[in-house]
């Protein structure tokens, strides 16, 4: 059971906030998780700026998930226990297999360009004041001549 709104509707009777996730993404695999645990989810996507005056909230492309408030105990519950189930794997342990070389192409760019910005941002600054400084001994120079 999936039902997706646009955050411009009223919301069904009935339904409780059992979470506000910063994307879509986080917020449909936690509806997954909810209904394969038999507890129904549905998300609203609150996308774009706004303030909910309901409680106050300034949400920037905030995605909101909703379970019947009867169940809404349940699902914190269920949460709660994927955390904790999760907190406990040793990533390190974890055989993932060889990185597939389309991948490596990918992180390879990805560090090179991050080097770059890096060299942008240190180098960028320290160009533009003496960029401004000489602009201004210039001016100082044709207005002393």
């Amino acid at each position: 059971m999936h039902e997706q709104h646009d955050g411009r509707e009223a919301h069904p009777e009935g339904l409780a906030e059992l979470t506000t996730c910063s994307n879509e993404l986080e917020a449909q695999e936690i509806r997954m998780i909810l209904e394969g645990a038999g507890v129904p989810a549905f998300v609203f996507d609150k996308g774009g700026l706004g303030l909910n005056m309901a409680d106050g909230e300034a949400r920037v492309g905030a995605t909101q998930v909703h379970v019947p408030s009867g169940s809404i105990e349940k699902a914190r519950s269920i949460l709660d226990s994927v955390v904790s189930d999760s907190a406990g794997i040793d990533w390190e342990q974890v055989d993932v297999g060889e990185m597939p070389p389309e991948v490596a192409d990918v992180l390879g760019s990805r560090n090179a360009m991050h080097a770059v910005r890096r060299f942008v941002a240190t180098v960028g600054p320290i160009l533009g004041i003496l960029i401004l400084l000489g602009v201004g001994a210039g001016i100082v120079i044709i207005l002393a001549t």
